[in-house]
């Protein structure tokens, strides 16, 4: 029993581990992100640094006595879009997030999926063969002749070679690689040491079915528990952007309108609080309040924190938009009474 224990794992490890290529897809996407996001924001420092100068102002926008003024040029981005180098910042950020998000790890995540959905029924379809007396490799064979989404392709390439005389075992080991989810990796262990043990082969495929079944019925029975507290997630980030615009508008607006005087019966004059540092301050803690919170919808959602980077880049660009919209804007900007 030992032997056959440690036989499955070295099959397994020689799965799991195999030595995979530097250049993997996963890396390109990755490398491909974060060399557009460092062109993004080059762009706009280029841009806030051929435009603008740091200068010594008492103005309404100035930030500890300095404010930043044109220079006369229009850098290399038309000040007519309105856009600084924060919102360079917040473009590189979110290219940075969603380009992996949804190239690599949401189409992952679709993949198993699809993969783990269609495994009972090829588990069932191999039972059955079984049932009027078709040895193993026969059964994937006539297997192979249906539809089984994702895994269609790697079934016929495991039929085919098969056919053409290549060993039961390594043929079989290809297609564990194609077809790589921890429980379809758990069912072609289950195929490979049946078919090197032998015996009752149909009662061994017909309780796989039914173990990869309920597997799938308690993920589901997940999912739909989690779901709700998935959309608590995106509610609270909703609320607390809708806060945040609110707060803005009733407190914000009206008190730098407000002029502080420096002194009773003194020349120093009066200062009105800047409202420039303020909106930036709230562009970036809406950034990263939207990047978390989809981090931690990710792990909630599907059990892992990198399935969420598509949710944080849904959120940030939220965020984003209701920021230049509500705050930055005066198109649907408006001031509650104070």
């Amino acid at each position: 029993m030992s032997s056959k224990i440690l036989e499955i794992e070295e099959v397994e490890e020689e799965i799991i581990v195999g030595r995979a290529p530097f250049f993997t897809r996963e890396r390109v996407i990755w490398l491909f992100s974060g060399i557009l996001a460092s062109v993004l924001f080059l762009i706009g420092l280029i841009d806030f640094i051929m435009d603008t100068r740091i200068v010594r102002s008492p103005s309404n926008e100035a930030f500890l006595g300095f404010a930043t003024t044109s220079t006369g040029n229009d850098g290399i981005i038309p000040n007519e879009l309105g856009l600084t180098i924060n919102d360079w910042i917040i473009f590189a950020i979110v290219v940075l997030v969603a380009i992996p998000g949804i190239m690599i790890y949401e189409r992952e995540y679709r993949r198993e999926r699809a993969i783990d959905k269609q495994l009972p029924f090829l588990l069932r379809e191999i039972a059955d063969a079984q049932k009027i007396g078709m040895s193993l490799p026969r059964a994937i064979q006539e297997a192979a002749k249906r539809d089984y989404g994702p895994i269609t392709a790697p079934l016929r390439k495991l039929s085919s070679k098969i056919s053409w005389g290549i060993p039961f075992p390594q043929a079989m080991r290809q297609f564990m690689k194609e077809v790589d989810t921890p429980l379809s990796r758990r069912a072609n262990i289950l195929i490979l040491e049946a078919e090197r043990a032998g015996g009752d082969l149909e009662k061994i495929f017909e309780a796989a079915e039914r173990h990869t079944q309920e597997i799938l019925n308690v993920e589901e029975e997940r999912i739909g528990a989690i779901r709700p507290y998935l959309y608590i997630v995106y509610i609270a980030f909703f609320v607390l952007l809708g806060v945040i615009i609110v707060l803005f508008q009733s407190f914000f607006v009206p008190f730098s309108k407000k002029s502080i005087s420096l002194g009773i019966g003194t020349d120093l004059g009066t200062i009105s609080i800047p409202i420039g540092p303020f909106t930036i301050l709230f562009m970036y803690f809406v950034a990263i309040e939207g990047f978390f919170s989809g981090l931690v919808a990710g792990k909630m959602a599907s059990g892992t924190i990198k399935h969420g980077l598509l949710h944080s880049a849904i959120m940030m660009i939220t965020g984003y938009i209701a920021y230049k919209a509500f705050i930055t804007s005066d198109l649907f900007g408006f001031t509650l009474p104070v």
